[in-house]
């Protein structure tokens, strides 16, 4: 009689046990460590159309540039002498034989700290061509752009150098804006978009809430590095104007 006792609690428990691993593989733990996903914030960029106008008549020719087709001529004061270390660099756009006024594109800081860089490249969905940026890397960079379907010249006012990089690894590249920081003012990341044919931007470091954002690349892949100082870094992917933190 023992016996056969012993044998039936020995198989209650096999079967108890059994039954307890079907019901944990059925009903698996959660995951906690799901990504945060920031939704990005973008706003109008602020786009100019220039305006054709002439330099004044005792303002210096000290450099031209050029942008493919167009011509970018620099001026200074009258009373500016060299090597034009401070004071304004007023810039116009040569464009088939007439002149758009672009304004002071130096902050006051002269012209050796004036950059300008051709860039000839296509933006957004309406065939907007960057065709080059001019400014200081420390304040505001000019993003020139010809509008081909209303044959006109525009301003994208920007923070930091231009580039083209794909973001979200989609094969094609958005326009980014790398701001390097000087002083008191940390470094930043603009995104820009186009969206039912409105130019936008958006500020990375603003938009997460953080102190500074960052452009890094890993193995051919873009990331977004934010944060706040003496605290430790967040990474993310971009996609569809949202961060996807790593």
């Amino acid at each position: 009689m023992n016996k056969i006792m012993f044998v039936f609690l020995m198989a209650f428990i096999f079967l108890s046990g059994c039954t307890s691993q079907v019901n944990d593989s059925e009903h698996p733990k959660p995951n906690t460590a799901s990504a945060k996903v920031i939704d990005l914030n973008f706003s109008p960029a602020l786009i100019n159309e220039l305006k054709s106008g002439q330099p004044q008549k005792d303002w210096i020719k000290v450099k031209s540039i050029a942008f493919g087709k167009l011509q970018v001529h620099l001026y200074v004061d009258a009373n500016n002498r060299k090597p034009y270390h401070t004071g304004s660099v007023y810039a116009f756009i040569q464009n088939q034989g007439l002149l758009y006024e672009l304004g002071d594109v130096s902050s006051s800081y002269g012209l050796d700290d004036v950059e300008a860089e051709q860039i000839n490249k296509k933006f957004g969905e309406q065939g907007l061509m960057i065709m080059g940026s001019i400014g200081t890397p420390y304040t505001e960079m000019n993003l020139i752009g010809y509008d081909p379907a209303k044959g006109r010249l525009l301003s994208i006012l920007a923070l930091g150098k231009p580039t083209f990089v794909d973001l979200d690894g989609d094969g094609k590249d958005e326009l980014v804006t790398a701001f390097q920081g000087v002083h008191l003012n940390e470094p930043n990341i603009n995104i820009f978009r186009e969206r039912n044919g409105i130019i936008e931007r958006c500020d990375v470091a603003e938009a997460t809430g953080n102190e500074y954002a960052k452009l890094l690349s890993e193995g051919g892949t873009a990331m977004l590095e934010t944060g706040k100082l003496n605290e430790e870094p967040h990474y993310y992917h971009y996609k569809d104007g949202k961060l996807i933190e790593l």
